[in-house]
């Protein structure tokens, strides 16, 4: 089938702004008449501010191009325009198209391939930032006039664009118009293995002029406008600035047929983690506190007898250590319930075969692995019971509550038997990290489940180097599937290299935004987030933590008091440790709730402790008086 020959373009508003914006790129052949350009909205109500502006007056479209800005240098935002109404947006164009042939305008076709914007570091925030941002592009026919490609649906014709990752061949290096041929070209490929950015080939090579398989595509939308008497066409979408984290989380690979999750753990084994291992280990270090903090009871009877205490201050002594004791044994037996459910529920979940050979005890039909885990479980004993029995006893004890009428019973009747975690005895069986190594053989044997939860994005960021940003383009795709092979695919030129932000970037604006605390702080509520929020901290971040750990209020007050008050805190040398230690490591913290509600309950206390030093005198002078008829609910 033959076709005109076809190009991607700028919008033609915005080829006056390209012509007059620069000089030559050297000799790449990139300008920005052929690349999409990027337009950037910070109103919610972008959608409406595009149509009204390509409706009303198209020829503003350059005042919204995409530039660099930080929050404390933001772009300037151009006036919205109003909406007109139908008959008067015909009027306003013909009135435009007269002004144009009046100033004697140029044809479009005449504009020069060589001119391109100043490169500089672009970073796209997301809409939380009240940012938002729009690809748009023409395909025209490379005839006088350039005049609009029409699309044939019935042929199956259709255009998108995609987003492509680009790699430095040396660390440190940014991307600009005239370097990009040096950067590798990535394609990010959705499959059910994984999603990943499989490696095309150098910046303009051929291999980049084609989709990969798989390869993620993101929709145009047309938008038609008046022109010199003539209607015109812009090609938009919107480019997904939120999904930054799964773009930035996915591997680098370079065969197609590898794994983009080999060398990952199991997610499965991550879930035993979390819910059980760690909460495991995090109660013996509980019961481990009481000891190294006050010792045992007959270390403090010694104390006591030599310190010459009184009688009555010696049993004062000796009860409040008892009660400490009892509200921590409380505390792990309590714990201990919650740990055994959890992996009760994993057991039915990902090794239901071991779930059900529990009751009897039989594991004729088990795999070596997990006939292990099975008498791991029957002969681990702990208070009189086995490990397995106290599965069961939880896991009935929550059913009853669950099918009891409110109000529940009272008295200790109706808890099951106490199993401690803690036990030592039990501990010398089982202990949690050869759980741990049991329960990985038998999930070896067994395949996941389809809703098995995916890997923490701090585990699946392991497999990515994190050190340097990461640099995309975007390319407009024009697909023709009943042409030949070389003619399928129509590809623009790359817009100009830009960054993701991400969502708590320093560099991005900010918009009001309100924290909602959590409800349920107890242990239950607790233990429904999903740890799967990550602190990632540098090596001189984690040096200046272990600075300030001797650092108290007062030296923090004095630090930001004029003189000659002011007092400049201890170590407040901004290098990194390795300068003193040799080493340089960095960490990640994981939490299991979120990361917004974590740093408004850090302010949260700051700011409480703060007023209540400075205020504590406030109380004596305030008076309260009854006001009549104010009342919250009539």
């Amino acid at each position: 089938m033959t076709h005109p020959p076809v190009k991607w373009t700028a919008p033609s508003p915005l080829w006056p702004t390209a012509v007059g914006s620069g000089s030559s790129n050297g000799g790449n052949g990139q300008s920005p008449y052929r690349q999409p350009a990027i337009l950037r909205f910070a109103s919610d109500d972008f959608m409406e501010e595009f149509m009204n502006t390509v409706a009303a007056d198209p020829g503003r479209l350059g005042e919204w191009q995409a530039t660099p800005e930080t929050w404390r240098g933001p772009a300037t935002s151009p006036i919205p325009i109003k909406s007109l109404p139908t008959f008067a947006q015909r009027l306003h164009r013909l009135r435009l198209g007269l002004a144009a042939v009046a100033e004697g305008s140029r044809p479009p076709a005449a504009i020069p391939e060589g001119a391109m914007i100043p490169a500089g570091d672009l970073k796209l925030y997301q809409p939380a930032h009240q940012r938002y941002y729009l690809v748009t592009a023409a395909l025209v026919c490379t005839r006088p006039g350039l005049p609009d490609r029409q699309l044939n649906f019935n042929a199956g014709e259709q255009t998108s664009y995609v987003i492509r990752r680009l790699q430095a061949p040396q660390p440190d290096l940014k991307p600009t118009l005239a370097n990009l041929h040096q950067f590798t070209e990535y394609a990010f490929v959705l499959s059910a293995a994984g999603n990943r950015w499989q490696r095309l080939g150098a910046v303009g090579s051929s291999a980049t002029q084609l989709l990969a398989e798989g390869e993620e595509k993101q929709k145009l939308f047309g938008v038609t406008y008046g022109e010199n008497g003539r209607a015109r066409r812009i090609l938009a979408g919107m480019i997904p600035v939120g999904k930054r984290e799964a773009l930035a989380a996915a591997p680098l690979v370079s065969d197609p047929a590898s794994d983009p999750t080999a060398g990952l753990p199991d997610p499965r084994a991550i879930d035993l983690q979390a819910t059980v291992i760690q909460p495991w280990e995090a109660l013996l270090g509980l019961e481990a506190s009481v000891t190294d903090r006050f010792g045992t009871r007959a270390k403090l009877e010694d104390d006591l007898d030599d310190a010459d205490v009184s009688a009555s201050d010696r049993a004062k002594a000796l009860a409040e250590y008892d009660d400490f004791l009892a509200q921590t044994a409380h505390q792990i037996q309590g714990t201990s319930f919650y740990i055994l459910l959890d992996f009760a529920d994993f057991l039915q979940r990902y090794l239901p075969n071991v779930w059900a050979a529990l009751p009897t005890g039989s594991g004729a039909s088990l795999e070596p692995g997990e006939l292990a885990l099975l008498n791991g479980l029957k002969t681990a004993v702990a208070h009189g019971q086995t490990f397995a029995a106290a599965l069961h006893a939880i896991v009935n004890f929550r059913q009853q509550l669950e099918d009891a009428a409110l109000p529940y019973p009272k008295g200790d009747t109706i808890w099951p038997t106490p199993f401690s975690l803690a036990d030592a005895g039990f501990l010398a069986a089982l202990p949690p990290d050869e759980l741990a190594a049991l329960v990985d053989d038998a999930l070896a044997e067994n395949e996941a489940p389809a809703n098995t939860p995916a890997l923490p994005l701090a585990v699946q960021q392991t497999a990515v180097d994190q050190s340097q940003p990461a640099w995309y383009i975007i390319r407009c795709v024009f697909e023709r599937p009943q042409c030949a092979a070389q003619e399928a695919f129509t590809f623009s030129q790359p817009t100009a290299p830009f960054q993701m932000a991400s969502f708590f970037d320093p560099d991005a604006p900010a918009r009001p935004i309100r924290i909602s605390l959590p409800l349920d702080t107890s242990p239950a509520g607790l233990r429904k987030f999903s740890k799967n929020t990550a602190f990632v901290i540098s090596d001189v971040l984690a040096c200046q933590m272990e600075r300030a750990g001797n650092l108290s209020l007062g030296d923090l007050v004095l630090s930001v008091l004029p003189w000659p008050f002011h007092k400049s805190l201890p170590g407040d040398d901004p290098g990194s440790c390795s300068e003193t230690t040799g080493l340089s490591l960095g960490m990640i913290c994981t939490l299991s709730i979120p990361i917004i509600t974590i740093c408004a309950l850090i302010l949260l206390m700051i700011i409480v402790t703060l007023l209540d030093t400075i205020f504590r005198w406030l109380p004596y002078f305030i008076m309260c008086f009854p006001l009549p008829g104010l009342k919250g609910k009539k």
